[in-house]
């Protein structure tokens, strides 16, 4: 895509428009509250689309769904990195968005188990108990 300052695109599935470039290279968009920069963010940058923002409709969903849990000793950047991930790659699909058992209804399918996962995993964690003491706070 022929990118130029101003445009609107998505940026790890939010809205933004493109702030700065070098040449072909996205160095910096903002969503209005936020800038982010780089040396080149294009690979994380995709149209503005009804089939790209359904996919990062999703996506955001799922990212605030981990923020609700409220741990704060919990590895958020990896967590982001992991749902920037399957989202580009839900995003660099070739397939229609309306295929129900395609690749992007596969990725978004995996994170919703990796979430589901997650949750077990901290509920597990939230009960546990050495010798008659539970190891954390009931929240």
């Amino acid at each position: 895509m022929n990118w130029k300052v101003g445009d609107w695109c998505l940026f790890e599935f939010a809205l933004h428009t493109i702030k700065e470039m070098e040449g072909n290279k996205i160095t910096s968009v903002s969503d209005g509250n936020f800038q982010t920069g780089g040396c080149d963010l294009s690979d994380r940058v995709f149209p503005l689309t009804i089939r790209n923002k359904r996919i990062s409709d999703t996506f955001e969903y799922y990212s605030g769904k981990f923020h609700e849990i409220h741990h704060v000793t919990l590895n958020f950047p990896d967590i982001h990195n992991y749902l920037v991930e399957k989202w580009c790659k839900a995003m660099n699909s070739k397939e229609d968005d309306t295929v129900a058992d395609g690749e992007i209804a596969s990725i978004i399918n995996r994170v919703g188990r990796f979430y589901d996962e997650f949750i077990e995993k901290i509920r597990c964690l939230e009960t546990m108990e050495v010798d008659g003491v539970r190891l954390f706070r009931q929240k």
